[in-house]
C-alpha cells in the first residue's frame, strides 16, 4: 500500500512538473508575440513595461484564495474543536450518571478522565514532551516589508527577461535563464559562506562555456555575423544579454526572498508575499505607466483589447497556474528532483522554436551545433550545482499549504537542507513566479 502510495506520489509530482514546463515555455511564446515589434516595423501589440506590470498586477489574485483558505481552515478547526469539546462534556456526563462519585453524599469533587492525565500539557510539548507546533504565519507588516524590498529587483528582472524575448529566439532564452544557479552560486560563496569546491568550480566553468557558445550561435551564421531581426538595432546579443542579466537579477531576488521571509515561511506565507507584490505593484507602477504613455514612450492608445486579453491569459497562466503546479511538485517529489525536472523546458522549446520559424541558431550547422553543445553545458552545470547541496530527497507526502494542497498543515516547501546554492536554485522557479526558469 505504502509503495504504491508512493508511485502514485512521484507520479503526480512529475506530472505537476511537466505542468509547469509547458506553462512556462507557452508563456515564453505568448509573450514574445506580445512584445516583438512586428515584421512591417510597426510597435510590438504591447510594450514590454505593460506586459510586465500586467501579469505582476495578477500575483494579487493570491490574496483572495491564500486568506479565503485560511479562513476555510480555521472555521474547520473551530468547529473540531466544539465537535470535541460537546464529546468530551457528554462522556463526563455519563461518567458522572454512572454511578460514582468522589466523596461520600455524592457532592464531592468531580471524576477525571484518567486518559486525560495522561495527555502532556502546553508547557510539556514547548519543553519537549510532544512535537513542536509549526511556526505561526508570517504578519502582514514582515510580508510588506519584503515585498518593498525585493519588488524593485522583481520586476526589473520582469523587464530583462520581457525585452530579451522581443530580440532573441525562445531557445535562446530558456537556455541562457538556466544561468541563474551560477549567479546563485556565486551569491552564496560570497555572501553566505558556501563552500567552493572543485566540483562546484567545474560546473561554474561548464555554465560559463554554455553561455558563450549560445551568445556566440545567436551572432554567428556560419563564421558571418547575423544580421538584426525585426527592425531592432541590437539584435539577438543585445536579447542574450539581457537574458543573461535577468537570470542574474533572479539569483538576487530569490536570495533576497529567502533572506526577507526566513527559512520557516509556508508556502501559504510566500503566496500571500507574492499577492501583495502584485498589489503593490499594481498601485505603485501606474504612475510610471501614465509617465510612459504622456511622454510618448509607450504609447498605450495603440494597444488593442485582445492584446489585453491574451496578456491577461498569459498572466493567470505563467504567475498563478504554474507557481500553483510549481507548489505541488515541490511538496510531493521534493525541490531537488522538481526543480531538475524543469529542464525539461529546453527541449520542448527547442522544438517549438524550430517548428514555428527559422531562429538564427538554426541557421547553419555551426550555430545550430553551438547552441545544443552550449545548451547542454549550461544543464549538465545546472544540475551538478543542484545536486551538490545534499542530494535528492522525497517530498512532503502530499501535505498541503493554502496553495500547495489540500493539508490542514501549511508545509514550508524551503529546500534550506540542500545547503545556500542549492536551496536558491530550487526555490527561484516558484520565486520567479514563472519568468526564472
Amino acid at each position: 500500500m505504502a509503495a504504491a502510495a508512493s508511485r502514485r506520489r512521484r507520479a503526480a509530482g512529475l506530472a505537476c512538473v511537466l505542468g509547469t514546463a509547458v506553462c512556462w515555455v507557452a508563456s515564453s511564446f505568448i509573450s514574445q508575440a506580445l512584445v516583438r515589434p512586428r515584421p512591417d516595423g510597426a510597435p510590438p501589440p504591447l510594450p514590454p513595461f505593460l506586459l510586465v506590470y500586467i501579469c505582476t498586477s495578477l500575483f494579487s489574485l493570491y490574496l483572495p484564495i491564500v486568506l479565503g483558505a485560511r479562513a476555510l481552515r480555521r472555521r474547520r478547526q473551530r468547529c473540531r474543536e466544539v465537535a470535541g469539546a460537546a464529546g468530551r462534556d457528554a462522556s463526563s456526563g455519563s461518567l458522572a450518571s454512572s454511578g460514582g462519585s468522589g466523596s461520600d453524599g455524592g457532592g464531592g469533587l468531580p471524576r477525571i478522565d484518567s486518559r486525560a492525565a495522561l495527555l502532556p500539557t502546553a508547557s510539556e510539548e514547548r519543553d519537549g514532551g510532544g512535537e513542536a507546533p509549526p511556526p505561526p504565519p508570517l504578519t502582514l507588516p514582515v510580508l510588506l516589508k519584503a515585498a518593498l524590498q525585493v519588488g524593485p529587483t522583481w520586476f526589473l528582472a520582469q523587464l530583462a527577461f520581457a525585452y530579451s524575448l522581443a530580440l532573441t529566439s525562445v531557445t535562446s532564452n530558456t537556455i541562457l535563464s538556466s544561468t541563474s544557479c551560477l549567479f546563485a552560486f556565486l551569491a552564496s560563496v560570497l555572501f553566505l559562506g558556501e563552500k567552493f569546491t572543485a566540483r562546484k568550480a567545474v560546473s561554474v566553468l561548464a555554465v560559463m562555456a554554455g553561455t558563450a557558445a549560445v551568445a556566440l550561435a545567436d551572432t554567428r551564421n556560419g563564421g558571418v555575423a547575423a544580421e538584426p531581426r525585426d527592425g531592432s538595432s541590437w539584435g539577438p546579443l543585445a536579447g542574450d544579454l539581457l537574458a543573461t542579466g535577468a537570470a542574474a537579477l533572479y539569483a538576487v531576488y530569490t536570495l533576497q526572498i529567502q533572506r526577507a521571509l526566513g527559512p520557516g515561511a509556508s508556502t501559504g506565507d510566500t503566496a500571500l508575499y507574492f499577492g501583495a507584490l502584485g498589489a503593490m505593484t499594481a498601485a505603485g507602477a501606474a504612475p510610471l505607466l501614465a509617465l510612459l504613455h504622456f511622454s510618448g514612450a509607450a504609447d498605450l492608445s495603440l494597444v488593442q483589447l485582445d492584446s489585453l486579453g491574451l496578456a491577461c491569459f498569459n498572466g493567470i497562466m505563467d504567475y498563478v497556474l504554474a507557481d500553483f503546479l510549481w507548489a505541488r511538485a515541490v511538496l510531493l517529489i521534493g525541490p531537488t528532483p522538481a526543480t531538475l525536472g524543469l529542464s525539461v523546458q529546453v527541449p520542448l522549446a527547442t522544438g517549438i522554436d524550430a517548428a514555428l520559424g527559422r531562429p538564427a541558431w538554426l541557421s547553419g550547422p555551426l550555430p545550430a551545433a553551438l547552441t545544443l553543445g552550449g545548451g547542454a553545458a549550461i544543464l549538465a552545470g545546472f544540475a551538478s550545482i543542484t545536486l551538490a547541496g545534499g542530494g535528492t530527497h522525497g517530498g512532503g507526502g502530499g501535505g498541503g499549504g493554502d496553495v500547495g494542497g489540500g493539508g490542514d498543515d501549511e508545509e514550508a516547501a524551503s529546500p534550506s537542507a540542500e545547503g545556500p546554492a542549492a536551496a536558491a536554485v530550487a526555490a527561484a522557479p516558484a520565486a520567479a513566479g514563472g519568468e526564472g526558469r
